[in-house]
């Protein structure tokens, strides 16, 4: 399992990657980084919780 350090670093990257894909006007992958992000998200809310 990954550890906290490395889930809050992938949210940032994904967070960049959105601002790109919304700017370029790529909406198709700008909703499946935004996904990446909640999964992301839910697994730090997980591991904070144990």
């Amino acid at each position: 399992m990954q550890d906290e350090e490395s889930i809050i670093e992938e949210i940032k990257e994904l967070e960049q990657n959105l601002r790109g894909y919304i700017d370029k006007g790529k909406s198709t992958e700008a909703v499946q980084c935004q996904q990446k992000i909640l999964k992301n998200k839910l697994k730090l809310a997980k591991l904070r919780n144990y």
